[in-house]
């Protein structure tokens, strides 16, 4: 009996927080994709209890269940009750690390991911194997835009990038998932959506060739690449339609072949063109850098030395084989 009595209050430490929780994320559009974890359920049950998340003004509780990682919880649990976000005031998670009980939960440094009321998340979230999530990184924010959807990435040291939305990626024609609550902004809360413009840099959004050179004696080229302040990704080919590419994180230098996706690549002027992406998948216009492919002189000569000498080789060997032929018979 006493057995079962310490197995039982065990049991409500750990989950008594859990048994608290009724989520409001959709029955349907529940999962996250990590690059490195595969999908992630924002609406699991444990022994047939819902554990999921649960977004509030201020802050997010809950869990989120990965088969690759295992259990990774939104906020800390170890206040009061189980209820450091403080739900119902304008508090949230402190995650900071000053020691100090700043919000009287009675925690020092609790953590979680806080809402700023307005959709914007940040702080992190937490899973034993999954290490520190970040909501809000240098490079990307996760926002939850006016029709509940959840937007932009996460970042986590240990499994990398985590996609909140196929929108994030245009790939939702051939998998349609993301993250989607029943909370929502309020309407005109200024939340990035899907109709909020792209942040240009100074002097707009751009792309240079070899540093705005105008000529090149080489296919390999290094490009330049000018994004805004809320630029998370970008798309980069040879053609204007973007046919042979996708997109990819945004960075501001990358290598790239002048001659990708071509079958010839004579001398002349190539064209590379660039498109930019916000976190909550608006798109820059389409921007382009011009440059001409011409070898040297001393180069050409190679190749014509070098044409000339195939030729030749081509009409020793017809040479030998007719000889061959003479000789047999």
């Amino acid at each position: 009996m006493k057995r079962f009595i310490a197995i039982l209050i065990i049991f409500i430490v750990l989950f008594f927080p859990i048994l608290l929780m009724a989520d409001n994320i959709d029955s349907t559009y529940k999962y996250s994709w990590g690059e490195n974890v595969g999908w992630m359920n924002w609406k699991p049950s444990y022994g047939g209890t819902d554990c999921g998340v649960t977004v509030y003004n201020k802050c997010l509780t809950g869990y989120i269940w990965t088969e690759n990682a295992g259990w990774i919880k939104v906020g800390d649990t170890s206040c009061a009750g189980g209820n450091c976000c403080q739900t119902g005031t304008t508090k949230g998670y402190e995650n900071d690390a000053n020691s100090t009980d700043n919000d009287g939960d009675g925690v020092a440094d609790d953590w979680g991911v806080n809402n700023d009321g307005l959709g914007n998340l940040s702080g992190y979230a937490w899973g034993e194997n999954a290490g520190w999530i970040n909501f809000s990184s240098a490079y990307h924010q996760v926002v939850i835009n006016s029709s509940g959807e959840f937007t932009g990435y996460a970042w986590g040291e240990n499994i990398g990038w985590i996609n909140m939305n196929c929108s994030n990626t245009l790939y939702c024609g051939t998998v349609d998932f993301k993250v989607k609550t029943s909370w929502a902004p309020p309407a005109g809360g200024g939340v990035p959506s899907a109709f909020m413009p792209l942040q240009p840099p100074v002097g707009d959004f751009r792309i240079l060739i070899n540093n705005g050179a105008e000529y090149t004696d080489n296919l390999i080229v290094n490009l330049t690449l000018f994004g805004g302040p809320d630029t998370a990704r970008m798309a980069i080919s040879n053609f204007l339609d973007f046919r042979d590419t996708g997109q990819e994180l945004y960075k501001m230098t990358k290598e790239w072949n002048l001659c990708q996706g071509k079958e010839v690549c004579r001398e002349g002027e190539y064209t590379v063109y660039a498109k930019f992406f916000a976190p909550w998948g608006t798109a820059s216009k389409v921007v382009s850098d011009s440059i001409i492919y011409k070898i040297t002189p001393a180069e050409r000569l190679m190749v014509e030395i070098l044409t000339k000498m195939i030729e030749i080789l081509k009409q020793l060997i017809q040479l030998y084989a007719q000889l061959i032929q003479m000789l047999k018979s």
